[in-house]
């Protein structure tokens, strides 16, 4: 047999040629999952700036915290009895507090809250840079994370800039733990720069952010819980040559002290104040409503499966590769390797009691998507957590070595990435929020609302809407939404104060929305009857809604009986 050695050898490298092609081909996707990371988080940047400066409610929890933070700005009291003139949210105070500092300086309205929600979320999408860079060593891998982060503002419910707790509490929950976990290092996970250097002051800095969490949302209290068993199994790790007592003495001096000053203080302040209101609020209402376990389906099919399935199950498989190193020989032995497994991985772990927290939160009754944020945000660092990295070893001399298992690896990525942006792009979920920008006439209508209370010389209750009474100079009276809730979801009497204006019929105007739970229950719909009457209802130039869910808009007005 005769062989053509030329003609064999020009074969040879026409196909080393097209193996060089093939494998420079994941350039170009690189390059279009960048457009896509840029292009989604340009897209959310510009929905929420919009949204921030809208006058009007955009849902109907916006309401009762406008009138929070308005109550701080005006120094007066807000953890009181239930009345007719005010009853707070069940959150923790300082969302609002911060809000009604804005308020002093730049007057009544939503946008100082919104405001601080918008630049929590950037900061949010920041942070998940930083980390994604630190734990990849790749700007492409972290950049896609904050790109998911910032696009999927629709998977959430659009909830990132709206005047509520949950941007504040990602974004100080996660520079807490990011100060934690690098304070006093440099460089990526995989080329640090020296060792810590300083890292008892970050520590305490980190340990101060998740206080402020804490203060923010009350959630923040099982995420430091977390943070403490890191730090505690990294001091177990990397400082083995000193004792357990030494090592307990440096855990409660440079975390829990610290944690415990920025939280306890204030908490027990804010209890003497009141009296006794601010635990009834922040723990026996806000922990009051019981699990549905009916919607954990939902949750896990719909939220976390069809919409954030791709990472969901990305961080699967990486627990799952983490834990198979773990070897059980004896109790010692096990104890030893999990504290090193903890302290190597603690994203994972700060990852998986975020999504806890957003499906604890979000599966009991009234749990709505806002909950799912700090799920989702911490979901976000994935992209970085799974990105291939390429390892040392000898090859067989004259091959390309980039069609090999990291190249393999590579393209799995790419592939998930993309699909993962698919679900952001298009959710798959049917229930989520179809429209995000409010319209010209939208504005119009609450203007119009706003002129119409305006001219009414007598007082108006808003029951929904205590904002357009002070923008139309009126007194407001307390928000009924937050006045369900604090009843025990309707079970507890009404404030007898309230009653007493409803019998006595001091409302010239009482304006409903005809909202679920709150308007049409029995007990308050029962004494409205029966001293009020359906007068008109609103015409939809007059009426503006807002459009999270649930979605809801002025309608009724109701007017004295003679």
């Amino acid at each position: 047999m005769v062989y053509n050695l030329t003609a064999m050898g020009k074969e040879v490298d026409q196909t080393k040629r097209n193996i060089k092609d093939f494998a420079n081909f994941p350039d170009a996707v690189w390059v279009v999952l960048l457009i896509i990371s840029f292009v989604t988080s340009v897209a959310y940047l510009r929905v929420g700036w919009a949204r921030v400066f809208y006058p009007y409610a955009l849902d109907l929890v916006e309401e009762g915290m406008v009138m929070q933070a308005w109550r701080v700005a005006q120094n007066l009291p807000v953890f009181i009895a239930p009345n007719a003139e005010f009853v707070p949210q069940v959150y923790m105070p300082l969302f609002t507090l911060l809000g009604g500092q804005l308020m002093r300086l730049a007057g009544f309205g939503f946008w100082p809250l919104r405001l601080i929600s918008f630049l929590s979320v950037v900061g949010t999408a920041v942070l998940i840079f930083i980390i994604g860079w630190r734990e990849s060593g790749n700007g492409t891998a972290a950049f896609v994370g904050s790109g998911l982060f910032l696009g999927g503002y629709r998977l959430v419910g659009s909830w990132y800039d709206l005047a509520r707790v949950d941007g504040l509490f990602t974004f100080l929950s996660l520079a807490g733990l990011v100060l934690l976990v690098y304070g006093g290092k440099s460089g990526t996970r995989s080329h640090t720069e020296g060792a810590r250097r300083g890292t008892e002051g970050w520590v305490v800095l980190g340990a101060v952010l998740l206080g402020l969490a804490f203060l923010t949302k009350q959630n923040g209290l099982l995420l430091a819980f977390v943070a403490l068993v890191y730090f505690s199994a990294t001091e177990g790790t990397e400082k083995k040559e000193k004792s357990v007592l030494s090592r307990f003495i440096r855990i409660l001096i440079f975390f829990i002290v610290p944690f415990l000053i920025v939280t306890l203080v204030p908490v027990l302040i804010l209890e003497n104040v009141s009296g006794g209101w601010f635990s009834y609020y922040v723990v026996t209402i806000a922990y009051a409503s019981p699990l549905d376990l009916g919607r954990l389906r939902n949750i896990f099919v719909w939220e976390l499966g069809a919409g954030m399935g791709v990472l969901v199950g990305l961080t699967a498989v990486l627990v799952v590769q983490r834990l198979r190193r773990l070897e059980i020989i004896d109790w010692r032995f096990f104890v030893s390797g999990l504290q090193s497994l903890i302290s190597a991985n603690p994203w994972l772990i700060f990852v998986g009691t975020a999504v806890f927290i957003s499906v604890a939160g979000r599966s009991t009754v009234g749990g709505n998507l806002n909950n799912m944020l700090i799920g989702y945000a911490f979901l976000c660092l994935i992209p970085a957590l799974s990105f291939p990295r390429k390892r040392e070893s000898t090859f067989t001399a004259g091959m390309d070595t980039r069609l090999r298992g990291y190249d393999m690896k590579k393209w799995l990525w790419l592939g998930a990435m993309l699909i993962q942006f698919g679900l952001v792009t298009f959710p798959l979920n049917g229930g989520l929020p179809q429209q995000f920008l409010p319209t010209a006439e939208m504005r119009t209508a609450g203007d119009s609302l706003v002129a119409r209370v305006e001219a009414e010389p007598s007082e108006v209750w808003l029951l929904m809407h205590p904002n357009v009474a002070v923008r139309a100079g009126k007194r407001p009276y307390t928000h009924l939404q937050t006045l369900w809730h604090a009843r025990q979801r309707g079970a507890d009497p009404l404030p007898p104060d309230l009653v007493a204006l409803i019998e006595q019929r001091q409302f010239a105007q009482i304006i409903s929305d005809e909202s679920d739970f709150f308007e049409t229950e029995p007990a308050f719909l029962e004494l409205l009857l029966t001293h009020y009457k359906v007068a008109e209802t609103l015409p939809p130039e007059q009426s503006p809604p807002t459009l999270n869910d649930p979605v809801i808009r002025p309608l009724t007005i109701y007017t004295p009986r003679k």
